[in-house]
Parts: structure tokens; sequence; C-alpha cells
């Protein structure tokens, strides 16, 4: 164990807001313990971090596998300080949370309440405690509000800009949250990247972005994580980090000159009967489909077609497997087409609000072929 690391500190999320703010003030300050934000509901870790660490957020990627990102405080205020300098942001200006604390989207709520010298707007009964100026939400809040929240409508609307991320946010929720007046920022990143750091599909300053020849996504920037801690305070050797750059597990392409454009997840593309198919993709074609609200793709195995695709759905109307298998084959193809549905009252979701694929593959599906 070496010499010149300490414990983290371990705040529950649960804590008042007040007190996780000046367990953040502490963190940020050269002389004061890293922390980590963890749900009661979890067992607390016991981590330690070399003394440059400010914040430790634990993460998990599509294999479920926890992993513990290690931040310092030049990261988390350089990333806070691009984002106000984006949205022209001035001191004493408001942020909402409404995300969760464990995540890091919720931590740089409140690093950037921090930079603002102000207390961020809370949810109380549904409705913020005071008026704010900055939002950042999920994809999910964002359907709520166009579809069954009007408080949280108004709220959207009277913010000056309103930050989405944490999850694919689909064309059409984008084009509908715009035509009602939300003034939509939608942002890319991770909590190896000090939350979003792309955003309308431009690289914040400082930040840059290349694509691998295997299509994947790097990044790089002084927003970047120090790398994973181990329970002893090491920093794990990553293939992801390397020569100041973070391989992500995500898809992309350059378009325009220097905008990003977000594929999806390597493992949104399976394989199946000799094919690759972007889950993504499918999900897109069923969205249109009259009477679906919200549809999800997972892989499951196969012994004749090595992955098959399993679809859930939300609708509002009664679909049946063939229905769908004809509309996703006159769109894209028959090896495409969903070969189980699973019909759903809401998409599972994990995390910040990440659709939750795993999730599907498991269930018990209503129809099959």
């Amino acid at each position: 164990m070496s010499p010149n690391n300490r414990p983290v500190s371990v705040i529950s999320s649960q804590a008042s807001l007040a007190e996780i703010m000046d367990a953040l003030i502490h963190a940020l300050d050269p002389s004061g313990p890293a922390i980590t934000i963890c749900s009661p509901a979890l067992p607390a870790p016991t981590l330690r971090a070399p003394k440059e660490i400010s914040l430790v957020v634990a993460t998990s990627g599509s294999t479920g596998d926890s992993k513990y990102v290690a931040l310092t405080r030049d990261a988390l205020w350089l990333s806070a300080n691009a984002t106000h300098q984006y949205l022209q942001a001035q001191p004493g200006e408001r942020w909402a949370l409404r995300l969760p604390l464990t995540h890091i989207a919720g931590i740089m709520v409140l690093a950037r309440s921090l930079c603002l010298d102000s207390i961020p707007a809370v949810p109380i009964m549904g409705r913020l405690d005071r008026k704010a100026d900055f939002e950042a939400i999920v994809p999910t809040q964002l359907h709520r509000a166009l579809t069954a929240d009007e408080e949280l409508l108004r709220e959207l609307q009277n913010a000056r800009a309103v930050l989405v991320g944490g999850a694919k946010l689909s064309d059409d929720l984008l084009t509908r949250a715009r035509a009602s007046g939300i003034n939509v920022v939608t942002t890319y990143g991770m909590s190896e990247t000090s939350g979003g750091c792309v955003y309308n599909n431009e690289p914040l300053a400082g930040v840059e972005f290349r694509i691998t020849d295997k299509s994947l996504i790097e990044l790089k920037g002084p927003m970047l994580a120090t790398g994973y801690l181990d329970q002893d305070g090491r920093v794990q050797t990553s293939p992801a980090f390397h020569d100041g750059w973070f391989t992500t597990s995500d898809l992309g392409e350059i378009m325009n000159g220097n905008q990003l454009h977000v594929l999806g997840r390597t493992d949104d593309v399976i394989i199946t009967g000799g094919e690759n198919v972007s889950l993504d993709e499918v999900e897109k074609i069923i969205r249109t489909y009259p009477g679906i609200l919200d549809a999800l793709c997972a892989g499951t195995p196969d012994e004749e077609w090595g992955e098959r695709i399993i679809v859930g759905v939300v609708a509002d109307s009664p679909i049946t497997l063939d229905e769908i298998r004809e509309f996703v084959g006159r769109k894209i193809d028959r090896f495409a087409a969903p070969r189980a549905i699973v019909r759903l009252d809401q998409i599972p979701l994990r995390g910040i609000g990440k659709p939750d694929r795993g999730a599907l593959s498991m269930m018990q599906s209503d129809e099959e072929i």
C-alpha cells in the first residue's frame, strides 16, 4: 500500500444536500479527503486514492463489472468551466438537480453550482424549490415532460438550456422537445470524462476526439479521469487510457469537419445468421410503426442463428410479432427482424436511465418463432 494514498470518504446519497455539498467542497480542496457517493442500499466500498484524487465514481459498463473512476480536482473544475463557457453562464445563476448523485451527471451539477457560487434547485413534490437557469436530465425525463408532466415541461421551457444525456436521445424526441420551446443541448460523455464533454455534437473547449480504425470514439482533454482505482489506491493499468486518450466502447463517425456522430455501443451490434445487425437501427425502425410508443432490442443466444433479436415494445394498441417482422423486413431485411417479442409497460432501465438490454434478454417472450 502506497504511503501517498489515503482513505476515500464514503458519503450516502441520502445525506442532506448541504452535507453533500460540504463534503464536495472539502474534496475539491487539495488538503481535503477524496469522496465517493454511494446508495445506502448497497455495501459501502473501502477505497483508498492518491492524494491528487478528489472524487471516485463507481461505474459499470455493459458487462456489469464495477470500476472506480478516479477524478482530480482540475478535471472536475475544467469540465464545469468548459460547460459554463459553452452556455455563457454567469455567477449566481442556478442549476436544477434532478439526477442521482451516485452518477457523474448528478455530481457535476453540484460542481457547476459551486463554480457559479449558487445552490442547486431541487424538486419538492414535483416542483423546483426555486427557479433554475440550467437543467440536466436524461431522455426518459424529457419524454415524461412531453407526455405526462406539465409542471416539468414548464420548468424545462423556462430554463436557458437543458442538457440531455446519459442515454440515446431519439431524433423524434429531440425534434418534439425543441418544437415545444425547450432549448435542448445534447451531451455525450461518461464518468471517465467528468460527464458530458461533447455538446450538440461539438467538443467543449480543450476537448478533442478522433475515430479509430475500428470506428471507436476516442476522447482527449483536461477533463479525463486519471484511470481506474483498485481497493489499495493504485491506478490500474487499462488499455482504455493511453497516450492522453481514452478509448470508449462507442462507435462513431466525424461529420461536417468537426462534429461527432455517435452511432452506438459496440455491444449494440450483433451477428445473426452471419449478418451484422445494429440493434439501435432496428429499434429506430420499430418506433416508427403505428401504435408503438417505445422499443428496445437485445440479442440472445440461438443455436441456429448464433444470436437472435428479441424486442420489447411499449404500445398503445395490440401489436403482433408477425406485424413487426414484416415491417422490419420491408425497411431493412428479414435477417434483421426480431424473432421474439415482449410486451412492456415501460422500457427497463439501469443506472442513470440507460435502456437495459441485459434485463430484456432475460425476460420471457410473449411470442416467438
